[in-house]
């Protein structure tokens, strides 16, 4: 059980670095988007 621990928190730092990555690309993605859309409904009207 100790060396399924030590393997689990291992394995817990690159699954967090990965998420605050995809988090971070998540905003921008979101900005980007509403950069968009924005621009888009100025163009339109």
């Amino acid at each position: 059980t100790a060396a399924g621990l030590g393997i689990a928190i291992f394995c817990l730092i690159p699954l967090n670095i990965l998420s605050s990555r995809l988090a971070s690309l998540q905003a921008e993605i979101e900005a980007a988007a509403t950069t968009l859309q924005v621009s888009l409904q100025k163009k339109k009207n």
